[in-house]
């Protein structure tokens, strides 16, 4: 029985060869989804005014990838300057660097809620290992599995990629405050449409083959493995009991699973 399927009642069951998604099986997932949803709309609005305000109030019309103060459209935000000053004071300096911070903090909260997605994610890739010819990695450090996966391969180009580009987005000038950069702002926004892409996908991915899905719910998996070994597999342990045949872990390479049989747990009475 899968995580999906734990609030059922157990029963011998055919297995099911598509199993399903993240989405489906958490509802944090939905809200974290939700989330992202929120920060692409919020980059869009943003975006948009500065675009519209950098077009009608600044003379640059560069688009190049690097930020120019002169070339490049932007807005600029001199109610932290004070006229009568030449450069801003600290305090006002201190206060237009938390403005950015608190701009940075949205986006960050946003990559760490997705982040969780991942690590769900990354999870269900590794433990289908034991459902493989090869079975479970005996040997797999905490390091190796963060970062063996391509989920979490693609979230780290991602994080980073993102930060830089909101410090090129946003310039603070001890002279004029704070630049406000259009295109850099709207590549932002682009590149966050791709990485929230990237989660939907990773959240709506229906995993393939008998193996039910856990999604790191450790009392499914509890269910589903009857022997603890250092390299486990997964099969048809070949053993039937009126009509109802056992799928379970061992130590060596088990049968495959038929896909027209019933299947049940074994002693802790778990069904597939």
């Amino acid at each position: 029985m899968s995580v999906h399927d734990r609030q059922l009642i157990g029963g011998p069951r055919k297995p099911s060869p598509v199993q399903g998604t993240l989405y489906q099986a958490h509802s944090s997932a939905r809200l974290v989804l939700a989330g992202v949803s929120i920060v692409m709309a919020a980059l869009l609005i943003w975006a948009s005014l500065i675009i519209w305000n950098g077009y009608a109030t600044s003379s640059g019309t560069s688009w190049s990838f690097l930020p120019h103060t002169s070339r490049t459209p932007s807005t600029d935000l001199y109610f932290f300057v004070d006229e009568k000053e030449e450069v801003l004071s600290e305090p006002r300096l201190f206060a237009a660097l938390l403005f950015t911070l608190a701009i940075q903090t949205f986006l960050t909260v946003g990559t760490h809620c997705a982040e969780l997605q991942v690590i769900l994610s990354r999870d269900e890739a590794i433990w289908r290992s034991i459902g493989t010819v090869k079975g479970s990695a005996p040997r797999l450090s905490t390091f190796s599995s963060a970062v063996g996966t391509w989920q979490s391969a693609v979230l780290m180009c991602f994080k980073p990629l993102l930060h830089w580009i909101y410090g090129l987005a946003m310039f603070v000038d001890y002279t004029s405050g704070i630049y406000m950069f259009a295109p850099q702002i709207t590549y932002l926004w682009s590149l966050w449409v791709l990485f929230m892409s990237f989660i939907w996908f990773v959240s709506c991915q229906s995993p393939t083959g008998y193996l039910p899905a856990t999604y790191g719910h450790l009392k499914t998996m509890i269910d589903l493995v009857d022997e603890w070994h250092p390299r486990m597999f997964w099969g048809d342990k070949n053993t039937e009991l009126n009509g109802v045949r056992q799928a379970g872990t061992a130590a060596d390479k088990l049968l495959p699973i038929d896909p027209d049989a019933l299947y049940g747990g074994g002693h802790y009475q778990s069904y597939i």
